[in-house]
């Protein structure tokens, strides 16, 4: 092949001089015989090199082609099975659209059911109430009827003090009735506030959360209006107060006398405290018993009526958390660790979720805030008058000392820190430094708006 080619290129390629001319010179090349067969072998070469390339670039295009065509059938693949999942999840949606339906069906059954039983114990609850407080009022004007006619012999005078002391037994009886009433009812109408939000939840859609626990305690009456509630509706909002007038005010003696009376048996030196009111004055004289039907009263100027207000609300009337369960009593109780008798000086209040706010049961000023041995992390606060209380085991302190709060401000959370086998609040009432029962404050609100007008 290559001697035909070296022919061919003889015999197309003249024995001929060939003239190259540069720029400015002229230089003559004279091709051999050789040559033309040269320049065949170098044609060949290049013309087998361009259909290397040409062949290389071919079976390179249809490689790619070839990537492609998998790549869009993958595609495709992937595509079908897209749409087949999405049919099924359009499936199951409209499967989980009708259960809802059904469980809303369901929830509006259940909430309107519950809403009926619910009413029904408020109503109940509501006439018990009634009844105690009916009971109250008839042993309180008793016991005033009593201390006004005391008799002036010894061996009556004490067969009077027996009998008021009898009444008065009764009083309390009656008293921690009332306020489990009206604890009882508060709980049935949180519960009838749920129950309403539930009620009403498929119209407000997912969006809107229940009410929370905190938003509860704040909307929530308090112990001195949960027994009104009980025998009323709530009525309407008060018009701005008014000046108080430049006049003495009127205070009625019985129930003053019960307040003071309440006071006293949780260890604060009411006699003291109140003779800063002009409420204890010198007196004496003869008995003389007063017509029937009359009821004494105790004069006020306003400045000492306002700081006998001022006194009552810096007492702590009220437990520092909502909904609470007392889990260890205040007095002796068998020590939780070592199975010792031993005296318990304050309430355990719990069955409320962990950090649970804990709440100052009255203003004052902290005092104490942090760390302290068994009662772990704790707040104390100073109410003035000799008043103290203490939250103790907090899972974290929120004020500090020197800080003025609040009645009702939140001081922690409720934690088990400290000596404590689970989450609750040690809550204590130290008078003059020595603790009393903390029971014995919780509820007297009621007693707030009836002694002072």
């Amino acid at each position: 092949m290559v001697s035909d080619l070296r022919t061919w290129g003889g015999q197309a390629l003249p024995k001929a001089p060939v003239f190259v001319r540069p720029r400015r010179r002229v230089t003559l090349l004279r091709l051999s015989r050789r040559s033309p067969g040269l320049l065949g072998l170098t044609g060949a070469c290049i013309g087998a090199a361009a259909i290397g390339y040409l062949a290389i670039g071919y079976n390179a295009k249809s490689r790619l082609i070839g990537e492609q065509e998998a790549i869009l059938a993958r595609v495709e693949r992937a595509n079908a099975a897209l749409q087949d999942e999405l049919a099924r999840l359009q499936d199951r949606s409209d499967e989980t659209s009708r259960i809802l339906s059904e469980a809303k069906q369901r929830l509006a059954a259940l909430t309107a059911e519950a809403q009926t039983r619910l009413q029904q114990q408020r109503s109940n609850l509501q006439q018990q109430v009634a009844a105690s407080q009916a009971a109250v009022a008839s042993l309180n004007a008793r016991i005033a009827e009593w201390q006004r006619t005391m008799p002036q012999s010894a061996p009556q005078r004490a067969a009077a003090t027996a009998q008021i002391g009898k009444m008065e037994a009764e009083l309390r009886t009656e008293t921690q009735r009332q306020q489990q009433l009206a604890a009882a009812l508060a709980q049935i109408e949180k519960r009838l506030q749920q129950v309403s939000f539930y009620s009403d939840w498929p119209a407000q859609g997912a969006e809107s959360p229940p009410p929370s626990a905190d938003a509860e305690r704040q909307s929530a009456p308090a112990p001195a209006d949960r027994a009104a509630a009980a025998g009323a509706a709530a009525p309407a909002p008060a018009a701005a107060p008014q000046p108080m007038p430049p006049k003495a005010a009127a205070v009625e003696g019985g129930k003053l006398v019960e307040l003071q009376r309440v006071l006293a048996s949780a260890g604060v030196d009411v006699g003291h405290i109140f003779a800063q009111f002009g409420t204890r004055r010198g007196e004496g004289g003869p008995f003389i018993p007063a017509p029937n039907g009359q009821t004494p009263t105790t004069t006020l100027t306003p400045e000492k009526l306002a700081l006998l207000q001022h006194l009552l609300k810096s007492l702590p009337l009220t437990a520092p958390i909502g909904d609470y369960e007392i889990e260890s009593p205040f007095g002796l109780r068998r020590d939780p660790f070592n199975g010792r008798t031993a005296f318990h000086s304050g309430l355990d209040l719990g069955g409320v979720p962990f950090m649970t706010p804990v709440h100052a049961t009255a203003a004052g000023v902290v005092t104490y805030s942090g760390y302290r041995g068994d009662y772990g992390k704790m707040v104390e606060i100073d109410h003035g008058n000799g008043l103290h209380t203490r939250y103790g085991h907090l899972h974290r302190c929120l004020v500090a000392v020197g800080q003025k709060v609040e009645a009702h401000a939140v001081v922690g959370l409720l934690g088990s820190t400290g000596r404590a086998t689970g989450p609750h609040v040690h809550y204590e009432v130290l008078v003059n430094g020595e603790p009393q029962n903390p029971a014995k404050f919780i509820g007297l609100e009621r007693l707030v708006p009836a002694a002072v007008k």
